[in-house]
């Protein structure tokens, strides 16, 4: 089940903006995120959403990309938001993010991942700190259903996105070298590099508000 709840909710034209967890968070740890370097009004046209998800939702499973399409689809029909969705994630939030705007092109405006595990880019190439690892031999992540979804292509209409990949100086080399290598995949015009200088965490300080001005670019 997803949890939702919203900051902004000014008009039925809202761009939705999802702010997905990382795995051992919560839609609850994301919003206070954001309340602590967004005021009000900061995003005159922007609704705020911040489901809770449950693993293997990085791999959006178990269908967690039809519930979140569905959770959009009735906040546009009842007036909430119009539009496509620009996706914010970090850390399995950003193994969501990046998969579910590579299976779902058409409904992505924008997509901001930040020091994902894992990436699989558009050839349906697997590679990040969880493979070198051996993550995946190990219960949540040794399903074979998982494994089908590292080797899954891109939808075609994923270059018309604009991309943020990202990651922080001081985390692990592997999920730094992976973000890398998935910028470089991706290819999409106007694609960003957003590089911070914390650890595995969001960015924080001056370098939040620098995070937040790219995705106020991202929505306008």
């Amino acid at each position: 089940m997803i949890n939702i709840d919203f900051t902004f909710r000014i008009s039925a034209s809202a761009i939705p903006v999802v702010f997905v967890h990382g795995t051992d968070a919560t839609g609850a740890s994301m919003r206070a995120y954001v309340e602590t370097h967004v005021g009000r009004g900061t995003f005159p046209d922007s609704v705020f959403l911040f489901p809770t998800f449950k693993t293997p939702y990085q791999f959006l499973l178990p269908a967690a990309d039809a519930e979140l399409i569905a959770l959009l689809d009735h906040h546009r029909q009842t007036g909430h938001c119009a539009g496509k969705v620009v996706l914010v994630g970090f850390s399995g939030g950003a193994q969501f993010a990046h998969r579910f705007s590579l299976r779902h092109p058409h409904l992505v405006k924008s997509a901001i991942c930040l020091a994902a595990g894992c990436w699989t880019n558009p050839e349906g190439e697997s590679f990040g700190m969880m493979l070198e690892e051996k993550w995946f031999s190990n219960n949540p992540w040794d399903k074979p259903e998982i494994q089908d979804v590292l080797r899954q292509k891109a939808v075609d209409g994923y270059q018309k996105i604009r991309w943020v990949i990202g990651c922080g100086e001081a985390d692990k080399r592997s999920r730094k070298r992976s973000a890398r290598r998935f910028f470089l995949d991706i290819k999409a015009h106007g694609s960003q590099f957003f590089s911070y200088a914390g650890g595995h965490d969001l960015p924080a300080g001056e370098e939040a508000n620098a995070l937040f001005a790219v995705i106020q670019s991202c929505v306008d």
